[in-house]
């Protein structure tokens, strides 16, 4: 998605506006370089984002964000949630066309 799609969605209010909960898992950093491994927790998703930075002059710039989105359900027969991954629910529907 690019960067004008995303804002016009946010805009929209058809993305968004949930409540996250930022946690750092690590940064690294030489130079003129860094990497970060973050997350964004809201009660319905967890967004696991790697990130690549450049330092220009005395600001740093994200070059790359890679995103997993993590979707949270609630098992309502034990009360837990569960987390289950996007590829694996695209698998799982693939399969269930297939028979």
């Amino acid at each position: 998605m690019d960067k004008q799609t995303y804002i016009d969605l946010i805009r929209a209010e058809k993305i968004g506006g949930a409540e996250r909960q930022l946690e750092i898992e690590w940064i690294t950093s030489k130079n003129n370089t860094a990497r970060a491994e973050i997350r964004f927790k809201s009660p319905a998703v967890i967004f696991h984002d790697d990130l690549s930075f450049i330092k220009d002059q005395e600001t740093w710039q994200i070059v790359s964000n890679v995103t997993q989105v993590v979707p949270v359900w609630l098992d309502e027969k034990s009360g837990r949630c569960r987390l289950q991954t996007l590829t694996a629910i695209a698998s799982a529907d693939m399969e269930e066309k297939q028979r």
